[in-house]
């Protein structure tokens, strides 16, 4: 084999071998990203519940409250 074939197939190895490398690296970084966007997904619906669940015990308060004490509005204020 000549020495520019040894060379070429070297360079095309190493091509190659780093295209390969490249398109697992971009993989991995997407699968993170993914990854990350199912937690912060978790997050905002947790979140969002437990407002909802304060939201709720406030209503069921102030309809105790309401039915305790009568509330007239006034007329100008």
């Amino acid at each position: 084999m000549s020495r520019a074939s040894k060379i070429t197939l070297g360079v095309s190895l190493l091509t190659t071998s780093a295209i390969i490398f490249g398109v697992h690296y971009v993989q991995e970084a997407d699968k993170q990203a993914m990854h990350q966007g199912v937690l912060s997904d978790e997050a905002r619906q947790r979140a969002r519940r437990e407002r909802q669940i304060e939201f709720d015990q406030q209503r069921r308060l102030e309809e105790a409250l309401l039915q305790e004490q009568t509330v007239t509005k006034q007329a100008g204020g």
